[in-house]
């Protein structure tokens, strides 16, 4: 009986106070949607930092890097003509900014799509990409930019944008948009521009050098590198890159957690003060209601 009187009651002052009832059910959802919203950006971070690892080192089981950051292109030379390691591949990356496009940073890979082949299939997806890359060679500053980016700022082969590297204002040529098909390889390539190696190299400032060489090296053709290769330069795991990234993503991660317990924290204020103010409202109801009230059905005439 009690039961039944507190649910009437309560019915009843939803009736006379529609509009705190709507408050109180908004601040409820706002609560829990800021711990819920909170809690797939960090999932969604997560998982783009190890996509962007994957696309970027590709099948490559090794790479040579520089001791000081940067590789000398002949090393990757004589490793394709003396050493005879065809599976071998260069690449140059850097970070330039985009005015045209809200200012946002940019990823830059430079890469030889003659060589890419073994290492990264985004550009295989059949009907993403022109099959004949001269364009791509010849056509002072050529980009390719990905479709994500292409469709959110209406890029399209033919036109221009201006990038921003080392303080170098400089117009790029979009060659053509890539489209890689899977929609997880689309977000990973979302923010990062590709060239040709050179172009990278002269839009970076960095003629003559490269970030580093990717491989797909057998074991003894590893001992053979390690012999030939100079001292200025190391043989390395891709896994390395990938925990680089990693230790990123999880230092990332580590602040999105941080963020959420302080969200999970607001929220759950934003709620107790919610129900609280509906409550502290309703407490004469209440108090002739209870058990103790003579008469508890008293309650049903307010």
């Amino acid at each position: 009986m009690l039961t039944r009187t507190l649910l009437l009651t309560g019915v009843r002052d939803m009736q006379r106070r529609p509009v705190q009832m709507v408050l109180m059910l908004v601040g409820v959802a706002l609560g829990v949607a800021v711990v819920v919203a909170i809690d797939l950006a960090n999932t969604s971070a997560s998982r783009g930092f190890a996509l962007s690892a994957e696309t970027i080192v590709g099948r490559a089981t090794h790479q040579i890097r520089g001791n000081s950051g940067v590789v000398d292109e002949d090393i990757y030379r004589s490793v394709r003509t003396e050493l005879g390691l065809r599976a071998a591949a260069p690449v140059v990356t850097g970070t330039v900014l985009a005015p045209d496009l809200d200012g946002q940073p940019l990823r830059i890979m430079g890469i030889d799509p003659s060589a890419e082949a073994p290492f990264r299939n985004f550009l295989g997806a059949a009907g993403s990409l022109p099959v004949d890359f001269t364009g791509f060679y010849t056509q002072p500053y050529s980009i390719v930019v990905p479709i994500r980016l292409a469709q959110r700022y209406g890029l399209a082969p033919g036109s221009q944008l201006l990038l921003l590297a080392n303080d170098r204002e400089v117009r790029v040529n979009i060659w053509a948009v890539l489209d890689p098909g899977a929609d997880g390889m689309r977000r990973a390539l979302d923010g990062m521009l590709l060239m040709d190696v050179s172009t990278a190299q002269e839009l970076l400032g960095m003629e003559g050098s490269l970030s580093y060489v990717d491989l797909i090296a057998t074991q003894p053709e590893l001992d053979l590198l390690q012999k030939r290769l100079p001292a200025s330069v190391r043989l390395a795991p891709a896994t390395e890159q990938t925990k680089t990234i990693g230790n990123l993503a999880d230092a990332f991660q580590l602040n999105l957690s941080a963020l959420s317990l302080l969200a999970l924290v607001v929220g759950m204020f934003l709620i107790y003060n919610t129900v609280m103010f509906s409550v502290v409202q309703r407490r004469a109801v209440w108090a002739r209601c209870a058990p103790w009230a003579s008469p508890a059905s008293s309650c049903l005439r307010l």
